[in-house]
């Protein structure tokens, strides 16, 4: 008995499959890896914002044992340690502050939150002329002013691309957040809060509900001139 043979129709449909299938699977390995890097992306945001607060909070304990109480450390931080809307007009200005008075050891280039090319000065190294390379477009991060230790979930830390100029409690308005996308184009916001935990919400999940549960109406500091200039 002859062995069946296969038409040329059916050795074209079976090749097809096997293309069609070949390309689904490479489809899902690059929708598997491009999900990797963005998660790993996010993680590398966060923990940049988280290291900032932790340098914050571990000065605040190093006063604190300083101090016979509690009062003078609070004091400490409402005078020196928390982003203040009279001392500083941007979140570069504050950065400054913070780097200048060792409370932040960390070169220019680490508010670029690998996300931005970052500045190539380093305080530690050249001094206080290492300041004016640190501009706007190296900056990642815009900073919640006037802040005290009671506000505990507030947002200390909120990514760029948040385009307000204070916080707004949610029941005063029922529009969303306004977003600029132009120097991080992604569709989700970065929040480190008052207490260190760091949140990622999603654009389509943005509310003030979300981003300011404690209700305050405090000044944001955006990027800018490290010397106080707001930048255009």
């Amino acid at each position: 008995m002859k062995p069946l043979q296969k038409s040329p129709i059916f050795r074209i449909l079976f090749l097809g499959m096997v293309f069609s299938n070949a390309v689904f699977i490479s489809w899902i390995g690059v929708r598997y890896v491009s999900n990797i890097q963005k998660n790993a992306k996010q993680v590398r945001l966060q923990a940049n914002g988280q290291m900032i607060y932790i340098s914050l909070f571990t000065h605040s304990m190093r006063i604190l044992g300083d101090h016979s109480n509690f009062k003078d450390s609070k004091q400490f931080f409402l005078d020196h340690l928390r982003a203040s809307s009279i001392r500083e007009k941007t979140s570069n200005q504050y950065f400054v502050y913070m780097v200048t008075n060792e409370i932040l050891e960390v070169p220019w280039n680490f508010f670029a939150a690998s996300v931005l090319p970052g500045a190539e000065g380093d305080f530690s190294k050249d001094g206080a002329s290492s300041i004016p390379t640190f501009q706007s477009g190296d900056n990642f991060w815009s900073v919640v002013a006037d802040l005290t230790l009671e506000d505990s979930g507030a947002p200390y830390l909120v990514s760029r691309n948040l385009a307000e100029e204070q916080l707004i409690p949610q029941n005063q308005t029922a529009d969303p957040p306004q977003m600029d996308r132009s120097l991080f184009n992604e569709a989700y916001v970065v929040v480190i809060r008052v207490g260190g935990s760091a949140e990622i919400i999603p654009i389509d999940e943005l509310t003030w509900e979300r981003l300011n549960p404690t209700g305050l109406s405090n000044k944001i500091l955006h990027p800018g001139d490290p010397l106080g200039e707001v930048a255009n």
